[in-house]
């Protein structure tokens, strides 16, 4: 298949969404597009970038339907994340260890340690020092507990799952025995040691292996600071997996705005699908309970994190119903997995959005604009 993009643009989106859009053409999901639609496209973001690639409307609209509103993910990282998620805030933000004074513990998971940059810490941020026997005391009651790297972490990477048996607590994939250099070597110098939820049975019914979580798509107006909830859908585990992640072999699959579980799924890869982990999700009707309690939790979350207004949260409904917020992620967003699904990213705030990137834009710092 020849080049799709125009030189300016970056290579790694040129061969990511390349492969993408040849395999969609495989699987006979491309519908034809004139020539109007696509000028239309490209005048349409146009403000945000010199070279605005229509690969973006060709590949997502087989999938959700011609919109014009569907973001090109170039732009949507080196432009609007850029703009709406100041890269020189991102940092105390964006690590996990300081997400409970944040937020709040009571909205996530509960802590038992914390290594920030060496040092260890209480879950109430007190330096703590103790040896494995103490350590385990924090958690004896627990049969499971997770683990994770706390900064520059992505697709569920460095997530480490521990389960108790006869030799103490151990680690899923290998069974070595937890201990503190065995964290330290594995998840380096920030990490945190956390409770594994128990998830609410509606959602254990999907992967019963794995944290079903809910993705969210949050965006605060730069017109009023209004917060509203712009897109959803469900991370779905794979069998066997302890991770929903789509890059560890899990699916995704629409919410609707009624918090209705959409009849169709999708990989990291665009390959659509109706059947997962033996549910035929075209002949259910899946209405993930008290919606709405679920939508004002990622309200009120969003609500206590400043500077940044577009943010993806990982939400999970534990066995008393109740959301727990597993994580957000203020950069990355991936456009995808919600284009993919559902339809454009920001729906009815997508003006408002790109008339303050285009006022904007060049407060953009060289280092961030890759268009």
């Amino acid at each position: 298949m020849g080049r799709i993009y125009d030189a300016g643009l970056s290579f790694v989106y040129d061969s990511q969404y390349s492969k993408l859009l040849q395999r969609a053409k495989d699987n006979g999901y491309i519908q034809s597009v004139t020539r109007e639609e696509l000028r239309a496209y490209k005048a349409r973001w146009a403000p945000l970038g010199r070279s605005v690639n229509a690969v973006y409307y060709k590949l997502f609209s087989a999938y959700v339907g011609k919109d014009l509103n569907l973001i090109p993910e170039d732009i949507a990282h080196s432009v609007v994340e850029a703009l709406l998620n100041p890269p020189a805030q991102r940092g105390p933000f964006s690590d996990k260890n300081l997400f409970d004074r944040i937020v709040g513990s009571k909205m996530m998971p509960r802590t038992f340690l914390r290594c920030m940059d060496g040092v260890f810490y209480d879950a109430d941020y007190h330096l703590w020092r103790g040896d494995d026997k103490v350590f385990y005391a924090l958690f004896s009651s627990q049969s499971r507990l997770v683990a994770k790297a706390t900064v520059d972490t992505s697709s569920g990477l460095d997530v480490l799952l521990f389960e108790r048996n006869d030799s103490g607590w151990c680690d899923s994939t290998n069974g070595e025995v937890l201990t503190l250099a065995y964290l330290q070597n594995r998840l380096g110098d920030n990490f945190i040691v956390q409770e594994c939820l128990i998830q609410s049975a509606f959602m254990a019914q999907f992967c019963r292996t794995a944290v079903n979580t809910l993705r969210l798509l949050v965006y605060r107006s730069v017109k009023d600071d209004s917060i509203h909830l712009c897109n959803a859908i469900m991370r779905i585990g794979r069998d066997g997996s302890f991770l929903d992640n789509a890059h560890q072999g899990g699916a995704s699959i629409g919410i609707t705005a009624d918090g209705e579980l959409r009849k169709s799924l999708v990989n990291q890869y665009g390959d659509r699908f109706t059947i997962f982990n033996g549910i035929d999700y075209s002949k259910q009707t899946y209405q993930i309970p008290q919606w709405t309690k679920i939508e004002e939790f990622a309200k009120t979350v969003a609500a206590q994190i400043p500077f940044h207004r577009v943010l993806n949260l990982d939400v999970m409904i534990d066995a008393d119903g109740q959301p727990r917020l597993i994580e957000y992620n203020i950069r990355s967003m991936g456009v995808w997995v919600y284009q993919f699904n559902n339809g454009s990213c920001f729906g009815s705030y997508t003006d408002e959005i790109i008339d303050y990137c285009a006022a904007h834009r060049k407060e953009i710092k060289s280092e961030y604009l890759y268009l």
